[in-house]
């Protein structure tokens, strides 16, 4: 297949906001099979490998997120928003992350020496050294995640991206069942890696050239080293409570935490990240008009936010019915911190829009000076929250995105000269209904509390679900919004 097919150019016919729509509807319906494939992992390994082993993996998954934020290095999201990508381009951009991926590799494998060597934990050290083997295998997809983005091919990024989930399940209960521990969640992610790989490389069927002189990978690079280090910023203050309670609390309490963090960002990030795909190119393409780009933002922000608000209200008011269903009685004291987390998860949603605004609009170095702001921010408030512990941990993380959200629209509006008052409107009204809905979720809550968990959780949710619609509806932006969320 050539890259013209897959999307060399930016430029879309007309049937955009048709194709972006099926696109949505594609990548949620993938996304919401991974979330269930990632869920029922949860659900099963939790059963399967004590605290001790996900409090290590904790650690490791941190050096992971922020390993692929270096390896990317901005280029995913610079080369999907690029005008043109030529074929020298593309290859050029998979070179280049080969490359970086390489050289992360070989830091991470020095590193673990060095904590070996100095008596540090073994697991951790010998884990951190193959985690390489990862970067090497994802600098080499992404190429092809771009190429897939870039042809709309939102079918076949969903049909990989499931297929990577499912056989790394496989391999991650069959391994921790052989009596494996920390080593059958390290063998999921090298075979969700390479599963990725080697799928998208099928579904695209393109070989990259040599490398060769490219005068415009040059602004990529720009637009990408300022949307790296924001997005290293926001790993600092993302993984703040993963180190902070590692050191100040032990790998138990950590792991506990983790359990709660991962029940929320399983729906949450496996949602909210991958629809980048789906609406950066639809907001680059409205950038240029700002009526259209102010309609395009708010009726985004209403699309994701009102399932993500129904979902994270009812994580919070059920905490504790969620927790004992999925994860078992033993796992109780993750349930409070699971509720804080929720709360914090709301506001995360706004801000999720703010950065695609950010994106599409091409403010990369504003996004860099928004985030030094707000993210160091965040990790001291997450850090002195867990010397009280876990839920003083989250308690920061949750304060931290409360406030990072009227900072983000206030930037890009006075910063970035980005049509943001009627979206912030629109998250004032939803956070205003969202309390209302809360309220009602706690009340529901109490009320059944001795009632079986599964008729408790259900009752609870639909409770927050009719009083959130409801609440909406009184307000005549809330109806709009809704209208606007059901086409």
């Amino acid at each position: 297949m050539s890259l013209s097919q897959l999307g060399a150019s930016k430029s879309v016919p007309d049937g955009l906001s048709g194709r972006a729509a099926r696109g949505g509807v594609l990548t949620i319906g993938g996304q919401a099979g991974r979330v269930l494939i990632q869920f029922l992992g949860l659900v099963v390994l939790s059963r399967i490998l004590p605290p001790e082993s996900f409090g290590v993996y904790a650690v490791v998954a941190a050096v992971f997120a922020l390993g692929e934020l270096l390896r990317d290095f901005g280029l995913t999201n610079a080369a999907i928003r690029s005008e043109h990508l030529s074929r020298r381009t593309a290859s050029n951009v998979f070179w280049l992350s080969l490359v970086i991926g390489t050289a992360l590799a070989l830091l991470v494998a020095l590193a673990a020496l060095a904590l070996f060597v100095s008596g540090g934990a073994s697991d951790l050290s010998l884990a951190l050294a193959l985690l390489g083997f990862c970067f090497f295998i994802n600098a080499a997809q992404s190429i092809y995640q771009i190429l897939l983005v870039r042809g709309l091919r939102f079918g076949a990024l969903a049909l990989t991206d499931v297929t990577s989930q499912i056989i790394g399940l496989a391999v991650a209960i069959l391994t921790a069942l052989s009596g494996f521990g920390l080593w059958s969640l390290m063998a999921q992610l090298f075979a969700i890696s390479a599963t990725l790989l080697g799928a998208r490389i099928l579904a695209v069927q393109w070989i990259p050239s040599w490398p060769s002189r490219d005068p415009s990978i040059k602004p990529m690079l720009g637009f990408g080293a300022n949307v790296a280090g924001a997005q290293v910023l926001g790993y600092v203050a993302n993984n703040a409570d993963t180190f902070s309670l590692s050191v100040l609390q032990g790998p138990v309490t950590l792991g506990f935490y983790s359990r709660a963090f991962q029940l929320l960002t399983v729906p949450m990030n496996q949602i909210l990240s991958p629809l980048t795909n789906v609406f950066l190119p639809i907001l680059s393409q409205a950038a240029g008009d700002r009526q259209r780009f102010s309609g395009a933002i708010q009726r985004t922000l209403f699309t994701v936010g009102l399932p993500s608000l129904t979902l994270l209200i009812i994580m919070s008011t059920q905490a504790n019915a969620i927790v004992s269903i999925a994860l078992g009685e033993q796992w109780r004291p993750s349930s409070g911190v699971l509720a804080i987390l929720a709360i914090g998860g709301c506001f995360q949603v706004f801000g999720f829009a703010g950065f695609w605004v950010f994106l599409s609009a091409g403010l990369g170095s504003e996004l860099l000076r928004y985030n030094l702001l707000t993210k160091p921010l965040t990790a001291v408030l997450v850090a002195t929250g867990a010397s009280l512990g876990a839920e003083g941990a989250a308690s920061g993380y949750a304060l931290g995105l409360f406030l990072s959200w009227p900072l983000c629209y206030l930037w890009l509006a006075k910063r970035g000269h980005a049509p943001v008052v009627p979206a912030f409107r629109s998250s004032a009204v939803l956070t205003l209904s969202g309390i209302l809905a809360f309220l009602v979720g706690f009340v529901l809550a109490s009320a059944t509390a001795q009632l079986p968990l599964i008729i408790s959780l259900l009752i609870g949710a639909a409770g927050v679900f009719v009083s959130l619609v409801g609440s909406l509806m009184a307000w005549p932006l809330g109806r709009i919004g809704l209208a606007d969320s059901i086409r």
